[in-house]
């Protein structure tokens, strides 16, 4: 099992938001969570060769907002977009800061 640390920026309709990523990878499936001063969110995923997805929710305005992550996986880095349920999209970087 692979154990990653990755601090992600995400940009929606409301701006910039940022987080820290724990990831655990077990073959092509990941799971861990997303953590910033709003609280700690579970998220689930699959990562196949440079390829990822990752799906997680958070309390909006009364309700949970699914947030997907789609995009590519090069080195220490991540590059992608953040599909903010029916809210909208955006760009989505993260970069490994450890394991």
């Amino acid at each position: 099992m692979t154990r990653v640390v990755s601090f992600v920026t995400f940009t929606g309709p409301t701006g910039p938001a940022e987080y820290t990523m724990f990831v655990a990878q077990e073959g092509t499936r990941v799971t861990g969570r997303m953590t910033s001063a709003s609280g700690e969110f579970p998220l689930r995923g699959a990562i196949e060769g440079e390829q990822f997805r990752i799906v997680w929710s958070l309390p909006d305005q009364g309700r949970m907002l699914e947030i997907v992550f789609t995009g590519t996986v090069d080195g220490d880095n991540l590059e992608g977009k953040a599909l903010l349920g029916k809210s909208g999209e955006g760009p989505v970087h993260g970069e490994r800061v450890g394991r």
